[in-house]
């Protein structure tokens, strides 16, 4: 089973701000400031450590998208060949007289008084 690059990606990046922390930690730094400095400092070099897992990614997503729309011009498609057939429908019904004219005129059945 081969796992989503979605979730590769994320992995990496947490172990990468991880092992930024620690090392920060290791040098001295206790504070909240940590974290901050391990989030930027892990972010431009997940840009170059990461890049395979990253393009595997965007690879992923450019393959969905154009599945979504091929399947979306699909059913634009049959959706507009349906339309013209109710057009022509439309254009039947609108060419044959009305044979009763009395059930279109009450549709009620009532008498009209």
């Amino acid at each position: 089973m081969k796992i989503h690059p979605a979730l590769t990606y994320t992995a990496g990046r947490t172990a990468l701000m991880a092992a930024v922390a620690a090392a920060l930690f290791a040098v001295g730094f206790r504070s909240w400031a940590l974290v901050l400095l391990a989030i930027v400092i892990s972010m431009p070099l997940s840009w170059f450590v990461l890049r395979r897992q990253r393009e595997q990614l965007a690879e992923r997503v450019a393959a969905h998208q154009q599945r979504r729309q091929q399947e979306r011009a699909a059913l634009r498609a049959v959706l507009d060949e349906q339309d013209l057939d109710q057009q022509d429908l439309d254009e039947q019904d609108l060419d044959e007289p009305a044979t009763n004219q009395t059930a279109t005129k009450n549709p009620g059945g009532l008498a009209a008084s």
